[in-house]
C-alpha cells in the first residue's frame, strides 16, 4: 500500500530533525547553512563586520552592534540600582550580586555565578593548564589569560583611551583609566562621605576607618593601610626616583611632587621642590618671606606689594 501523505509528511520531519550539515574542518554539525558559515570564520579567520569608527571587525553583525555600543554610550539594560549594561546577560550577571544567587556549585564546597567561571575553577583542581605561552614556559587556564600575557612579549597594547592616548593592555585596565578622565565615582564609602572611582580604592580607603594595615614592607617590616603608601615607602629602601621632569630632568618620589616641581616651568606664584634631603621653596625670584614649617599663609610682598600663597613643608 501506499504511504499515507501524513505519514510522509511525520518522516520527513523526523529526517529534517536529524539532518545536519557538516563542518569539512572539524566535523561538528549544523542545522542550518547560516550556523555553518557562522561556525566555519573561527577556522578562516574571517571577520566581515566593520566598525566604521575604529576599525575593529568581527564574525558576526551582532557583536559588531554591541561593539558599536561602546562608542555611542548606550547602555540600554537598566538595574534598579542605577548601573546599565549594553547587553541583557550582562545586566542578569550583575543582578546576581543583588541575589546572592551562585547556582553552580563545585565540589570543594565553592559556588559560582555562571557554569564557564565553575568550569575555569575545576581546572585548579586537576592542575590542567592548556593555554602555552608562545615565548616562555608559562601556561594558563584560560586562553584569554594567554592572550592578555603574550601581550608582555609582543609590547601589544590594543585598548587605546582616545581622551588622551595612552595606550593599555586589557580593557579591563582602559575602563579604570578613564575613569581618571571623569568625575564619575560609584565606590561610595559607608563610614563617611567620601566616594571612589575604583572598588579598590573604595576597599583601601575603609582601612583607614579599620586601623588594618595590611601592605607590609619587606624589608623593614612597616605596616600600610593603602597599597601606593607601600609603593611609595619602598622607594626609600631603593633610592629610585621615577618620576622626571621633561624639562629639566630632576627626578622624584612621587607624581604628585613632579607636578609641584612644574609650576616652576609654567611661572606659577608657587612651587613647592621636595628633594629627598632637603624642602626648598621657590616663589617668584624678587618674593623672599620666612615662617615655620608645616603652615600655609598668604602675605604681601615686601618688595612688590603682591600677595602670595605658599606653604612650607619639612
Amino acid at each position: 500500500p501506499e504511504p499515507q501523505p501524513a505519514m510522509l509528511q511525520m518522516k520527513q520531519e523526523t529526517l529534517n530533525r536529524h539532518l545536519y550539515l557538516l563542518c569539512f574542518e572539524c566535523k561538528k554539525g549544523f542545522k542550518n547553512s547560516w550556523d555553518l558559515t557562522r561556525h566555519q570564520r573561527i577556522h578562516t579567520g574571517e571577520r566581515p563586520f566593520l566598525c566604521s569608527q575604529c576599525g575593529k571587525r568581527f564574525t558576526q553583525m551582532g557583536l559588531l552592534k554591541l561593539h558599536q555600543m561602546k562608542h555611542t554610550g548606550e547602555r540600554p539594560f537598566a538595574c534598579e540600582c542605577g548601573k546599565s549594561f549594553t547587553h541583557v546577560w550582562l545586566l542578569n550577571k550583575h543582578q546576581q550580586i543583588h541575589t546572592r544567587e551562585r547556582p553552580y556549585p563545585a565540589e570543594c564546597g565553592k559556588s559560582f555565578t555562571q557554569l564557564q567561571i565553575l568550569n575555569r575553577h575545576l581546572l585548579t583542581h586537576n592542575g590542567q593548564r592548556p593555554f602555552q605561552c608562545s615565548y616562555c614556559e608559562k601556561s594558563f587556564t584560560q586562553l584569554a589569560s594567554l592572550t592578555r600575557h603574550e601581550r608582555i612579549h609582543t609590547g601589544e597594547r590594543p585598548y587605546l583611551c582616545t581622551t588622551c592616548d595612552k595606550t593599555f593592555l586589557t580593557h579591563g585596565e582602559l575602563s579604570r583609566h578613564q575613569r581618571s578622565h571623569s568625575n564619575f565615582r560609584p565606590f561610595s564609602c559607608s563610614q563617611c562621605p567620601k566616594s571612589f572611582k575604583t572598588k579598590r580604592a573604595q576597599s583601601e580607603h575603609l582601612n583607614t576607618h579599620t586601623g588594618e594595615r595590611p601592605f607590609a614592607c619587606t624589608r623593614c617590616g612597616k605596616r600600610f593601610a593603602k597599597s601606593t603608601s607601600l609603593v611609595r615607602h619602598n622607594l626609600t629602601h631603593t633610592g629610585e626616583r621615577p618620576h622626571q621632569c621633561s624639562q629639566c630632568g630632576k627626578t622624584f618620589l612621587t607624581s604628585g611632587e613632579l607636578l609641584l616641581h612644574k609650576r616652576i616651568h609654567t611661572h606659577t606664584t608657587l612651587s613647592l621642590l621636595l628633594l629627598r634631603e632637603e624642602v626648598q621653596v621657590l616663589l617668584r625670584p624678587q618674593h623672599a618671606h620666612q615662617d615655620t614649617p608645616g603652615r600655609s599663609h598668604t602675605a604681601v610682598c615686601s618688595v612688590s606689594g603682591s600677595q602670595c600663597f605658599w606653604l612650607l613643608i619639612l
